[in-house]
């Protein structure tokens, strides 16, 4: 083809090049059999054009990169060679990364440039070799927290990678707004990230558990432990909200134009903008788990194998009351709500007021279920992952681990 021609024909005007100014050995394979080509001299500056424009300069220790165009004129101490491309990629620190469209990349990874179907790197300007580039990871649209600072991403439900969170704590909620994901955990811990990949540790200002977070009407807020209510425009600071309980809050949900916060002993709050906090109802008998909205009702489920209904936040409805069973989440999505709990429990509501049970999907703990882009993911002890298109049929994921997960986020933005 002409790309390997070109390329060829680069790589040969290069050795040349080298074998010119001494008597070097002939061309060396790296441990993966990769050609190792010659680099320039470190005094000269690398260009990557299109035409008349410079799309990458390499000149000491900095690279700045722009998006390729079709065809590429490399300059190399004054040899010239013409190659396709469809893209050039740079390291990121951990992995190459094609570049996209009307993107920029600037960083200190000298000597790398793309060309072909291949990225050359030299990590100490003395020899090219030529790399593989990675196809561009895809989109996180599911972020699943749990025990020990786990983190797990998908692009669909089905497919997870583990993630570094940097922490060992405990994370029990995560969130999607303004273009980031916040999680929340033991110890007042927070994370934030903007791709779901890398995350970045912020100050909460407590120590308090916190149990959960939500994103609505430009807002994030998180609540715990002891009545803690936080409240942030960015997920990067935090200020803390009087709510008037020193009970724990376990969730915290919005819908109808309010926020909703439940908890233990039966509390239902409710505000208007995430900061002033009314009581709304006192159920001591209950321990209320999560909260969901959808088709102009908020749902709440409990320990106590209680559904709880209201319209509008303030009055609320008892549907279900089994204290055999332990509600632990509840979400809702395209017409139906669906309640996961202990021995893997599942049960599904067309209107939030008559409920069937499912065929369980496992006999550990479901702790966390969502809703997005057509399917339910349920997520819970012991690592496992389960997907389903009605709420009724399930798929076991199998991704497995020591640490449970407490809950399963899709990203939306409000």
């Amino acid at each position: 083809s002409i790309l390997a021609v070109c390329i060829a024909a680069l790589f040969a005007a290069m050795v040349c090049n080298s074998c010119a100014k001494e008597d070097a050995p002939a061309t060396p394979k790296d441990a993966s059999g990769s050609t190792q080509i010659p680099s320039p001299a470190a005094r000269d500056t690398i260009e990557i054009r299109s035409g008349d424009s410079i799309r990458a300069i390499v000149s000491g220790d900095t690279i700045a990169f722009r998006a390729s165009s079709p065809i590429f004129e490399t300059n190399f101490n004054g040899m010239a060679s013409v190659v396709e491309v469809d893209d050039i990629s740079v390291y990121d620190g951990s992995q190459w990364r094609p570049m996209r469209d009307n993107s920029v990349w600037s960083g200190s990874v000298w000597g790398t440039f793309g060309v072909g179907s291949g990225v050359y790197n030299s990590p100490n300007d003395t020899i090219y070799v030529l790399r593989d580039i990675a196809p561009p990871e895809p989109d996180v649209n599911w972020v699943a927290v749990g025990g020990a600072g786990r983190i797990s991403t998908s692009p669909d439900g089905t497919t997870w990678t583990s993630r570094t969170s940097g922490i060992t704590n405990h994370l029990r909620g995560a969130t999607y707004g303004n273009n980031m994901f916040v999680a929340v955990g033991d110890s007042g811990v927070i994370l934030t990230s903007t791709d779901g990949t890398t995350w970045t540790s912020r100050t909460s200002g407590v120590t308090n558990h916190l149990n959960n977070v939500t994103y609505a009407d430009g807002i994030f807020v998180a609540v715990g432990n002891n009545g803690i209510i936080l409240t942030s425009p960015n997920g990067a600071t935090w200020t803390s909200r009087t709510s008037g309980s020193y009970n724990d809050f376990s969730c915290v949900g919005y819908g109808n134009n309010m926020f909703v916060a439940v908890g233990l002993g039966g509390r239902i709050f409710t505000s208007p903008d995430g900061i002033t906090w009314t009581i709304e109802i006192l159920l001591a008998e209950l321990n209320l788990n999560r909260i969901a909205y959808g088709n102009g009702l908020f749902v709440v489920v409990s320990r106590n194998g209680s559904i709880l209904t209201s319209p509008n936040g303030t009055t609320w409805t008892n549907r279900m009351s089994d204290e055999t069973i332990w509600f632990y989440s509840v979400a809702y999505g395209d017409g139906i709500f669906v309640a996961v709990g202990f021995d893997g429990v599942i049960f599904t509501s067309p209107d939030g007021t008559t409920w069937t049970q499912q065929t369980s999907v496992a006999a550990d703990v479901l702790y966390g279920v969502a809703y997005g882009d057509n399917m339910f993911v349920a997520v819970g002890y012991g690592g496992r992952i389960f997907t389903s298109p009605n709420g009724t049929t399930w798929t076991d994921r199998m991704l497995g681990a020591t640490n449970l997960f407490y809950g399963v986020y899709y990203k939306t933005q409000p």
